[in-house]
């Protein structure tokens, strides 16, 4: 008895199921072990596709949310490796405009009709305006243009 299994546009593979149970046993193993590495890989393509897009699994959201100051910024400072991250973490005044913006941008995406669109014009924002400052002046003057934008919409 031979079937074919078809996963993803490139992969094919062929299976000839054997008579005797002991090698049916050995060929159900082999695909069990399988399917846990691809379910693995799967899972890391996820995690990154999280932390491209900025998002957090809703599991660290919950975990992650407790511990955070209430006068911090809208991130975890623990996990800050970003140069403007790190500056941000050190100023009240701009942790508080962080945190404003998050709140803006919560109300802006939860009307938007396409939410695609609206993440990317903010990642795009966050990479070429916000990660560009090196110092305090620079990152308020871009919180603080960004929300005027987000607030105009």
């Amino acid at each position: 008895m031979e079937f074919r299994l078809i996963g993803g546009a490139s992969h094919e593979v062929s299976l000839v199921i054997p008579q005797s149970l002991s090698g049916a046993i050995r060929t159900a193993e082999t695909l069990g072990a399988e399917a846990k590495a691809g379910d693995a890989l799967i899972a890391k393509a996820k995690e990154a596709q999280l932390a491209a897009s900025g998002e957090k699994p809703a599991s660290e959201s919950a975990a992650s949310a407790a511990p955070r100051d209430p006068n911090g910024p809208s991130y975890d400072c623990a996990k800050a490796t970003s140069v403007p991250d790190k500056i941000v973490c050190g100023s009240p005044e701009l942790s508080r405009l962080d945190r404003e913006l998050n709140a803006v941008w919560v109300k802006v995406r939860a009307k938007s009709s396409d939410q695609g669109w609206s993440r990317r014009k903010q990642m795009d924002w966050y990479r070429n305006e916000r990660n560009t400052c090196k110092n305090a002046a620079c990152l308020k003057k871009a919180y603080q243009k960004r929300i005027r934008e987000l607030s105009s919409d």
